[in-house]
């Protein structure tokens, strides 16, 4: 099986990106290496709350690159350690600086949708480039080349990881993490997900 792995509480506004002292966070939805770069990648937190809130949280997206904590981190390090790069952040708030969570750089781009299943609609007219605004989100059963863990090519934000990978966060003991084979948009309530 594969999995949408994503955080149970919605991080996406806890966070801002320093767009100006930090890399190009686009560079991370390529799905290639950028080991030997030396990358700033900094962040602000939003308040005190937000701070607070990152903490419970093994999984961040936010307005720029994706981030991890250090344990699950590790378990990405045992299980698919060809397959992923970290690299050090910054999150600040007023003198405080957070130091335990890396960006990831997922190495591999690859189609991961059931694209007949899934519900969608084209939003450009680029046949070498297609992008799509998905209003149900049903995943292959599995990644394809047995990978345990990719970034989606149709929709790059999007990381998609294996049965195995799902059970090693699960044995470790990481909470407030989502695994999704669907997602669902619309009023049909067709979602498939699962908790750690």
């Amino acid at each position: 099986m594969s999995y949408i792995i994503s955080s149970i509480t919605n991080t996406f506004n806890l966070l801002e990106y320093c767009h100006n002292t930090s890399v190009d966070y686009t560079l991370f939805r390529e799905g290639i290496s950028l080991k030997g770069n030396c990358f700033q990648i900094n962040y602000k937190a939003k308040n005190k709350a937000s701070l607070n809130k990152i903490k419970k949280n093994h999984i961040l997206f936010t307005t720029g690159i994706e981030l991890v904590s250090s344990e699950l981190r590790e378990v990405l390090e045992k299980i698919a350690p060809t397959e992923v790069e970290f690299f050090d952040t910054n999150i600040f708030f007023g003198n405080y600086v957070l130091h335990s969570y890396s960006a990831i750089n997922v190495l591999t781009k690859i189609n991961c949708f059931d694209m007949e299943k899934s519900e969608f609609t084209l939003t450009n007219f680029a046949p070498h480039n297609p992008q799509y605004a998905f209003l149900y989100t049903v995943l292959l059963d599995e990644i394809p080349y047995s990978f345990n863990i990719v970034r989606s090519e149709e929709t790059p934000n999007t990381i998609v990881v294996s049965d195995k990978l799902k059970i090693a966060i699960i044995n470790a003991g990481l909470k407030n993490i989502e695994f999704c084979k669907s997602i669902d948009l619309t009023p049909k309530n067709r979602s498939s997900c699962e908790t750690s």
